[in-house]
């Protein structure tokens, strides 16, 4: 959770103040220790989540801690405790005789965060009483998977990818004695763009079956580890055999869960697959340690036997299919995407475009970036209004986006609940502050990679223990690439990315997060927030603003430190 990273860095700082401030009286500083002490055990609690946030009434209290927590570095800040030198007693007097002892000011100030701290914890105690924490922090998606969440619909502009994929399953090598050798394939493509569905329609298309003797397909997400993964490729080889029993008896004895249970269900997989020409299909793999945990239960049978592995990271990716093929999926075309969205949203009526709806599905089109899942959504969204629709209609759908991706209804909860686990699934609360600062930017922004590396050391969003904050800084930005979050736009002489981008529908995710959040406060553009409803604007981004809205910012609260990303 975001929160986390925020009250870390505010109680080091708080740390630093206790230990080195020469002026702090003595009530002062047990307040700031007390102060201290239990904003930390509220931090235990939130790393205890996990980013489970169970209802509005937690993610309230995140908020408001949020806000306390930004508050106190405002206040460190504004009287600027810190170090001092130790002979101190000289100034002290002579501020006392002028009148300019910031001392009382500060002890009043330092009772108003005493009594929020102790309200939030109150609160606390009030839902945790009655609520589970972190109950679903599995990891798991819910039942349905993501292999549901990539759509099965009819998908425009899959057909050259299904023939490219086709081709390489089939491929003669130029190689005699590479003919009918072992080949994993990845499929790699961001999450929504309908990997699984292209490696279904190959896994059943008619040819495919008839020259792959034994097959079968397994989700990884709703495996629990390895050796549910193999146990379910088991069960499938063994259903094909027409039901023999024999082959299963080491797995029966191997019981309990460990590396000789992988090991017997491995020997077990390739007892089944030796003596065939097969097709294994893993989908959405996450973790390299399963693939290193199952790879060796695919033999060598020179058979032109192929094991196809989909998934969202390129290091998975690579890795599965060292010495074979990685098959990167694109984003649809233009045409392809609005062929897509229109066939959606008028199924079922008797309807054509008109040019007052393509211009007011612009937006809708753009920030969906030709991700299928997106388009599908939003079009599902306004076929419930086909019979009336209009380009007005199309054109708040497009602008609300991020609302959309945020809520609750059923037309958005797919691929709501992909970007959210692409989001989740970061490595830590480092990695998620840094991806929502990069909504500072808007949609088509070009973003200078050394600039956004400064950005996030600038505001303190890096701070390493074991490494240069550069190096680590660095680490995040390539952890992104590899998750296919940004992409380059523009690849230079040397084959080095010049420039980089969110795609569009992860940068609306994001955005909406920010403002939820009040990470970030949005003027211009179609981003507008106008509002940080009474809360304290932390980092400013502006955007292509009239004068109503240069009016709108003059009237914000502002901390005395905010980040401004202004152009």
């Amino acid at each position: 959770m975001d929160i986390f990273r925020v009250v870390e860095s505010i109680l080091t700082k708080m740390c630093s103040v206790i230990d080195q401030d020469w002026e702090l009286g003595g009530k002062l500083k047990n307040d700031l220790i007390c102060i201290k002490e239990e904003m930390g055990m509220m931090n235990a609690s939130i790393e205890q989540w996990e980013g489970n946030i169970q209802g509005p009434v937690q993610q309230q209290w995140v908020h408001q801690l949020q806000d306390l927590a930004y508050d106190i570095e405002d206040f460190i800040d504004g009287h600027r405790i810190g170090p001092q030198e130790p002979n101190h007693f000289m100034p002290r007097a002579a501020r006392m005789i002028f009148g300019t002892d910031r001392r009382p000011q500060q002890v009043l100030d330092v009772k108003i965060l005493k009594e929020r701290v102790a309200i939030l914890q109150k609160w606390q105690q009030t839902f945790g009483s009655t609520q589970a924490v972190g109950g679903a922090g599995n990891g798991s998606p819910p039942s349905g998977g993501f292999g549901g969440c990539e759509a099965d619909e009819q998908l425009v502009g899959i057909d050259n990818a299904k023939r490219e994929l086709l081709s390489l399953l089939s491929a003669a090598e130029s190689q005699p004695d590479q003919q009918n050798k072992l080949k994993v394939i990845s499929i790699l493509g961001s999450n929504g763009i309908g990997k699984t569905t292209l490696a279904r329609r190959v896994y059943d298309e008619g040819d495919i079956v008839e020259q792959f003797h034994r097959r079968a397909w397994v989700a990884s997400w709703a495996c629990e580890d390895s050796a549910s993964l193999l146990k379910e490729i088991v069960r499938q080889l063994t259903s094909e055999e027409d039901g023999a029993q024999g082959s299963t008896s080491s797995t029966e004895q191997a019981g309990g869960a460990g590396a000789p249970n992988v090991r017997n269900l491995r020997q077990d997989v390739a007892a089944h697959l030796q003596s065939h020409r097969y097709l294994i299909v893993i989908d959405d793999l996450k973790k390299v340690k399963v693939w290193s945990d199952i790879a060796s239960a695919f033999p060598e049978n020179n058979k032109g036997s192929r094991v196809i592995v989909t998934t969202s990271i390129l290091s998975i990716a690579t890795t599965c299919a060292y010495g074979s093929w990685v098959y990167k999926m694109q984003c649809l075309q233009k045409d392809d995407s609005e062929n897509l969205f229109w066939n959606e949203v008028f199924k079922g009526a008797n309807r054509i475009r008109t040019p007052d709806l393509d211009r007011g599905s612009v937006t809708i089109i753009d920030k969906c970036d030709g991700l299928p899942l997106a388009l599908v959504s939003a079009a599902k969204y306004l076929n419930c209004k086909r019979h009336a629709l209009s380009g007005s209609e199309c054109k708040k759908v497009g602008l609300n986006l991020g609302n959309h991706l945020a809520s609750e209804g059923s037309f958005f909860k797919e691929i709501k609940r992909v970007l959210a686990e692409c989001y989740d699934s970061l490595p830590d609360h480092g990695h998620r502050m840094c991806l929502l600062s990069i909504s500072m930017f808007p949609r088509g922004h070009r973003i200078r990679r050394k600039s956004l590396l400064r950005r996030w050391l600038a505001e303190g969003l890096v701070v390493s223990q074991i490494q240069l904050n550069e190096e680590d800084a660095e680490d995040r930005f390539k952890e992104f690439i590899d998750r296919n979050i940004i992409e380059a736009v523009d690849i230079g002489n040397e084959l080095e990315a010049k420039h980089w981008r969110v795609h569009g529908v992860m940068l609306e995710f994001i955005s909406h997060k920010s403002i939820s959040d009040n990470f970030i406060t949005f003027i211009g553009n179609d981003r507008s927030t106008m509002s940080s409803n009474g809360r304290v604007l932390r980092r400013l981004s502006i955007y292509n603003r009239t004068a109503k809205d240069t009016t709108t910012a003059e009237k914000m609260e502002v901390s005395r430190e905010v980040s401004d990303n202004t152009q």
